[in-house]
């Protein structure tokens, strides 16, 4: 080999590598991306593998709340992007909320389709919000809860502000929402007007999730994931290797409920399992056998339920009180 080629080479090989960087960040946080969507189809060729087929029929809960007419707000967050959130009122009146965060590449009407009319029926208002770049919301990136929980405070004031000082509130996320509620949870300027979360399916480090995901050793991940948070801090601010929800769980002082999916194929359990062993709070936890991601509640509702109704009856006030 010519000495004069040795450089063209290296300078090949690093402007291959940049590129691939720049494709996989833009493929994992922008919301327009338009190239193949690689963690997205590996989740969906993972989850298959390990979890069983979801039932084909209809379900009557997901037509039951295509059928409500919800209330549309906007707020706009502190970068000055519109926000949109979505109200339906609880059977009877109420002063009890869930306020719930969705997952990656989701809405808030989507991912909670199937828990909505529990939550309508037993007593809470429920309030879905479209995370900052997805759903009906403004935005161009996904931050995999870092914004997305500065946002839930901005929400959670404006619940209290428009429906009473007195109002109680329990906070659901589901896989980065989960993320989301538990870097929320952990700040201790929290107010006291949210009684309990649920947790489910989140993961304890984004940087660990992308190398689980990616499936290859870390001699091999880790350059490129390196390179990938050079352009996230150039585009965004911040490294997404601070995401870290197993450091914001440890301050959370709410009660927490658990939940994940035995059979999750995209965020394994055991983060879960990190995450309530960290946790310092009052807490339990549900790990359902042979669900797949974001599928526990389907795939068990009773026990689900029968969590968030002990949650409920302990830590929120019993009394009704007008809104």
């Amino acid at each position: 080999m010519k000495k004069s080629t040795l450089p063209v080479i290296v300078a090949s090989a690093a402007a291959a590598h940049f590129g691939i960087s720049y494709l996989t960040f833009h493929e994992i946080f922008d919301r327009n991306v338009n190239i193949p969507r690689i963690i997205n189809e590996t989740q969906k060729k993972m989850a298959k593998k390990k979890a069983p087929a979801a039932p084909s029929k209809k379900d009557p809960r997901v037509e039951w709340m295509h059928e409500q007419e919800f209330e549309e707000f906007t707020i706009t967050n502190d970068r000055g992007q519109a926000l949109k959130g979505f109200y339906l009122e609880a059977a009877e009146k109420s002063n009890k909320f869930v306020l719930c965060a969705h997952g990656y590449r989701n809405q808030g009407k989507g991912e909670f389709r199937f828990i909505t009319k529990f939550y309508h029926d037993n007593g809470f208002n429920v309030f879905l919000v479209d995370h900052v770049a997805e759903g009906a919301s403004e935005g161009d990136m996904i931050s995999f809860g870092y914004y997305e929980s500065k946002d839930m405070t901005i929400w959670i004031n404006f619940l209290i502000k428009n429906f009473g000082e007195d109002i109680e509130i329990a906070l659901h996320g589901i896989s980065m929402g989960s993320a989301t509620v538990v870097l929320l949870a952990g700040n201790e300027k929290l107010p006291e007007n949210v009684k309990f979360m649920i947790s489910d399916c989140g993961y304890s480090t984004l940087h660990g999730l992308f190398e689980d995901v990616l499936k290859v050793p870390a001699a091999v991940s880790a350059p490129l994931m390196r390179s990938v948070d050079f352009i996230h801090k150039k585009k965004t601010g911040f490294s997404y290797y601070d995401i870290t929800p197993i450091d914001a769980v440890k301050n959370i002082k709410i009660p927490v409920f658990f939940v994940h999916g035995i059979a999750d194929g995209f965020i394994p359990f055991r983060m879960c399992q990190e995450l309530y062993g960290a946790c310092q709070s009052e807490k339990d936890i549900l790990l359902v056998e042979h669900a797949g991601h974001t599928a526990s509640y389907r795939k068990n509702s009773e026990e689900y339920e029968k969590k968030i109704l002990e949650f409920k009856e302990k830590y929120m006030n019993n009394t009704v009180a007008e809104v």
